[in-house]
């Protein structure tokens, strides 16, 4: 699902906190562990953990937290962004403080900090503009970092 608005033209915060209850709604309805995507993204996850680098790591989009459970001991710090505050929560119930969350869209998200690893699963099928995700992580990237992006295939349908 796209979201429905472009969060930068915004013009109040009705249509913030109308987007945010969409996606907290497809949050409740969607369940990671009873689709394929899970065994895709257990899968990524144990070939992604010798490919970390660094200290630091964001993981755009959680989900579930199935790749945050992956992730959470490769790194020193692990943060992740998502605007569902329903998936945020649920990591926070899993990891607790072990993880920092911040609670925002992808389009607007300014880390105050650059990572080393930055992990982007199942995200970029949700978003207007692909491109520009992109181009912000590699902004939130630190020297020599490096980004990795996990797609489903479209055409496997």
């Amino acid at each position: 699902m796209q979201p429905s608005f472009n969060p930068f033209s915004m013009a109040d915060r009705q249509s913030l906190e109308a987007e945010l209850s969409v996606l907290d709604d497809v949050a409740s309805r969607y369940e990671l562990a009873q689709d394929f995507d899970i065994h895709q993204v257990r899968f990524f996850g144990e070939w992604l953990l010798p490919r970390v680098r660094g200290t630091s790591c964001l993981e755009v989009g959680c989900g579930d937290g199935s790749m945050s459970e992956i992730l959470v001991d490769a790194v020193a710090r692990l943060d992740i962004v998502d605007a569902s505050t329903k998936y945020l929560r649920q990591v926070e119930a899993k990891l607790g403080t072990r993880v920092t969350l911040h609670q925002a869209f992808f389009e607007s998200f300014e880390p105050l900090q650059r990572y080393e690893t930055i992990v982007c699963a199942h995200v970029l099928e949700h978003v207007l503009d692909p491109c520009d995700v992109l181009a912000r992580m590699r902004e939130w990237l630190a020297p020599h970092g490096r980004l990795f992006v996990l797609v489903p295939n479209a055409l496997s349908f």
